[in-house]
């Protein structure tokens, strides 16, 4: 699979491979055409942010996709949908899981499906978790958005199919819809007083130097901004915690990879709040079209007193309202400044898919799942009562 082919047609049979790193690396082409028209955007799925990925994590061997792709003898294959994954081991027992592709620098597991057919290609996949070769016992999604044409596909797939479905861990991630406010209802989520006290900050910012925003996005600029992003943050607290991704070789070499990668197609922008021509914050945005995620944001802490990482979210925020763009947070749920700025939400959730075939075991499966989220529930618990001391 070498080049572009044209989007599926909903009357063509499809079937499913697996295929793994290397066989889906070689499909790059045609996955990145896919990543750009897929029903529901995820740009941690494209190949340019995906790859990198998994080469610094360490995932190459571990990665696999299931390809949903035109089966016609007559006509060369299309793929219309991709679900990345790893197995897993996940409930200590010799059952198999298939969890969908997620790491610590992703939010969202949404597949790549294409918008056309996108029922049949969902069914597809779940035919193959019912009785493909090799198929795991159970499919885990983390954090799949619950709303939107993807979910519905999903949902209508699922209840056709009957299998054993359950949902945890749902929460509302703070969200910024540009397209449905302008910037008189951005002004209007925040307290009059707030808002003063914002101007005030950037007011006071100011005494110490000409205060600019800058949003780097040709290739060059964005290389030169990634640099300063992993050194300002190497500079603060994940610095002297040893988070920083400028410590470890190999997420440096992923973030530059991802900007590198992503800068050429126009799907990575750094916003950088600057004092004099030193950045007091920057925000580094992935995104798809006019969707787009909150990816990193830091900020000099010298400058901590006057709020610079809040003044570049609302830098990006106003942007946003103007240019008609999605913004995901890509937040947790508690993270009071972005919940605070972006009032809109969106639903989230794990979600478990057992196939009928592993009959009564399919109870055991959903059993144990809980059991383990039970276990890490009162794990965090405790380690949050023990930093409190």
């Amino acid at each position: 699979m070498t080049s572009v082919r044209p989007a599926c047609d909903p009357t063509w049979t499809l079937g499913a491979t697996v295929v793994d790193h290397v066989r889906l690396a070689e499909a790059r082409v045609d996955w990145k055409a896919l990543a750009k028209r897929a029903l529901e955007p995820n740009v941690f799925y494209d190949p340019d942010f995906a790859l990198p990925a998994v080469a610094a994590l360490g995932q190459t061997k571990a990665l696999r996709a299931v390809l949903v792709h035109t089966d016609e003898v007559d006509r060369p294959g299309r793929v219309c949908g991709l679900f990345p994954f790893t197995l897993s081991r996940r409930w200590g027992v010799p059952v198999t899981a298939g969890v969908a592709f997620i790491h610590p620098y992703a939010m969202s597991s949404a597949p790549l499906v294409d918008p056309d057919g996108a029922g049949a290609t969902v069914a597809a996949f779940l035919r193959w978790l019912e009785r493909g070769e090799g198929a795991p016992a159970a499919w885990l999604f983390r954090f799949l958005p619950q709303d939107g044409p993807l979910k519905d596909a999903l949902d209508e797939a699922l209840a056709e199919s009957d299998m054993l479905v359950r949902t945890y861990a749902r929460y509302d991630r703070a969200v910024l819809d540009g397209p449905q406010i302008d910037l008189a209802d951005f002004e209007a989520t925040l307290s009059p007083k707030r808002y003063r006290e914002y101007r005030r900050l950037r007011r006071k910012l100011g005494e110490h130097g000409a205060v600019t925003v800058t949003r780097a996005v040709e290739p060059d600029d964005v290389q030169a901004a990634i640099e300063e992003y992993l050194a300002l943050e190497a500079s603060g607290w994940k610095g002297r915690r040893g988070t920083a991704a400028a410590l470890t070789a190999e997420t440096r070499k992923m973030f530059e990879a991802i900007a590198g990668g992503l800068s050429q197609t126009g799907q990575i922008r750094v916003d950088s709040l600057r004092v004099g021509r030193a950045p007091a914050a920057i925000a580094v945005s992935c995104g798809i079209k006019d969707s787009w995620w909150l990816w990193k944001i830091s900020f000099d802490e010298d400058y901590a007193r006057y709020s610079p990482g809040v003044l570049a979210v609302l830098d990006v925020s106003e942007m946003a309202v103007r240019d008609g763009d999605h913004y995901d947070s890509c937040a947790l749920p508690g993270i009071a400044m972005i919940e605070r700025l972006w009032r809109q939400r969106r639903p989230y959730a794990d979600m478990l898919i057992v196939p009928r075939r592993l009959g009564a075991l399919g109870g055991a499966v959903v059993g144990l799942e809980s059991l383990r989220r039970q276990a890490e529930t009162a794990a965090r618990r405790a380690r949050d009562v023990i930093h409190s001391k």
